[in-house]
C-alpha cells in the first residue's frame, strides 16, 4: 500500500512541474515557421545532452552566427540554447536515476561540474533532490 502512495506522490509532483516546464520552455511559443538552423541546434543538443554545447560550436554547425541562433532559439523555443541544454541535461539524469548508476555517476555522465551543483539544479526543476526521487521510484522500494 506504501507503494502505491509513494507511486502517486511521485505522479502527483511531475504532474505539477510538467506545466512549469512547458511555461518555462515552450514548444513553439512563436507562430513563425521555426528555422533549419533552429532545429538542427536542436537536434544536436537533443541527440546528446550530456555535451556542454557552445554557442559557436553550435551556430558555426548551424552556418549561422552566434548572436543570429541565439537570437533565433529564443524566438522559436522560448529558451537560449543554453537553457534548453540544460533542460535536456536534468531530462536525461531524471531518466537515468531510474538505472543502478549512483547519483554521482549520472551527474559526471550528463556534464555537471559536481553532485552538489546537479542536485540544486534537480532540485530548481523538480522540486525534489536526485535522492528523493530515486526513493519514491516503486522500483526503489522492492
Amino acid at each position: 500500500a506504501s507503494d502505491l502512495v509513494v507511486s502517486d506522490a511521485l505522479d502527483a509532483v511531475l504532474t505539477e512541474v510538467g506545466p512549469l516546464l512547458e511555461r518555462a520552455y515552450p514548444k513553439h511559443p512563436s507562430t513563425r515557421p521555426t528555422s533549419s538552423a533552429v532545429c538542427l541546434a536542436r537536434a544536436m543538443i537533443d541527440a546528446a545532452p550530456e555535451r556542454r554545447w557552445s554557442l559557436p560550436v553550435l551556430a558555426r554547425a548551424c552556418g549561422v552566427s552566434s548572436f543570429h541562433l541565439c537570437r533565433a532559439f529564443r524566438q522559436q523555443v522560448g529558451a537560449s540554447p543554453y537553457g534548453y541544454a540544460l533542460q535536456r541535461r536534468v531530462v536525461a539524469a531524471r531518466e537515468r536515476l531510474r538505472t543502478d548508476w549512483t547519483i554521482s555517476e549520472v551527474a559526471h555522465e550528463l556534464g555537471f561540474a559536481d553532485q552538489s551543483h546537479f542536485t540544486r539544479l534537480f532540485l530548481r526543476v523538480f522540486g525534489i533532490t536526485p535522492g528523493e526521487y530515486r526513493s519514491a521510484l516503486p522500483s526503489a522500494r522492492s
